[in-house]
Order: structure tokens, then C-alpha cells, then sequence
């Protein structure tokens, strides 16, 4: 069912800032709302992400835990878990090789 709680009731309510278009919203477009809860802009990059490269495995969850990321591990010591493929700008996956991470993917 639809939500139309972001729904404006009139154009006047939008301004320069806002990221609708009012033209769209009256030609039927489906507009998606997204709030991811991370720092900055709620975006990692993967620059950010590879910060976690060389933690432990339980210093590379605290770490994520603390900056808002979802965190999972999608290998361990060889072991591959199956991930869903739903790309996510505020999670992280990490490769584990003997209390290690040693590879990270944003998404």
C-alpha cells in the first residue's frame, strides 16, 4: 500500500533544496525514500571501507558498529556464506583469513 506521507499537498511546499519533482509526483512516477543511518552522508566509500583492512574480526565489527555500518562477513578462513546480492551504500562485507580482514566491499 502506498504511503503518502512525504506526499506534498501543494507545489509551495517544495523549494530549491528539495530533491522532488513536482511534475513527476502528478505524472504518476514512483519516487523512492531512502534514510540510511551512517556518518557523513551516509554513504561509505570504499576508501573509508578499507580502513577496516588488517583489524581482527572483532576490532572490524566494533569499528563498523561504531561509524552506523552494517556489517557481515562473507568469508571466513575459506568458508563462504551466502549473502543476499541487494546493494546497501551503509554495509560493509569482509573477507576473514585468520582473525583478519583482508579484503572489504562497500554495498
Amino acid at each position: 500500500m502506498f504511503n503518502d506521507e512525504f506526499m506534498p499537498e501543494s507545489d509551495d511546499e517544495f523549494d530549491e533544496t528539495d530533491e522532488f519533482d513536482p511534475e513527476a509526483i502528478r505524472a504518476g512516477e514512483a519516487i523512492l525514500i531512502v534514510e540510511i543511518a551512517t556518518d557523513g552522508d551516509g554513504i561509505i566509500d570504499q576508501r573509508t571501507a578499507n580502513e577496516l583492512l588488517e583489524l581482527t574480526e572483532e576490532d572490524a565489527e566494533a569499528e563498523a558498529a561504531e561509524r552506523g555500518w552494517i556489517y557481515r562477513v562473507g568469508s571466513l578462513d575459506g568458508m563462504h556464506f551466502p549473502l543476499t546480492r541487494d546493494y546497501r551504500p551503509n554495509r560493509v562485507t569482509v573477507i576473514i583469513e585468520e582473525d583478519e580482514v583482508v579484503a572489504v566491499e562497500v554495498g
